[in-house]
């Protein structure tokens, strides 16, 4: 055999073998030895809920939409301006 052929061989077994390997399963991996767990804590009672934040100023949303001559863009903006009013913004 000449030595290009061999080396074309050897090339070709190359690549059939890195195919292979790649479509294979990976290998499956140790799993972590087990850790003692913390102890657990009580979870303090809940009380009332949460005071409602301060306002703090003006309550503006601003959303850019590319141009509303697109009907999904003109119903995108729209749904977001009624969401915006039921929840009290301008």
């Amino acid at each position: 055999m000449s030595t290009k052929k061999s080396l074309t061989m050897l090339s070709l077994i190359l690549v059939l073998a890195m195919l292979i390997s790649a479509c294979g399963s990976p290998a499956a991996t140790p799993a972590p030895a087990a850790t003692q767990a913390p102890a657990a804590t009580e979870a303090p009672a809940a009380t009332e809920a949460p005071a409602p934040p301060a306002a703090s100023g003006s309550n503006i949303i601003c959303v850019i939409v590319p141009p509303v001559e697109n009907p999904f863009f003109g119903a995108m903006q729209q749904i977001a301006a009624d969401k915006a009013e039921e929840l009290g913004y301008t």
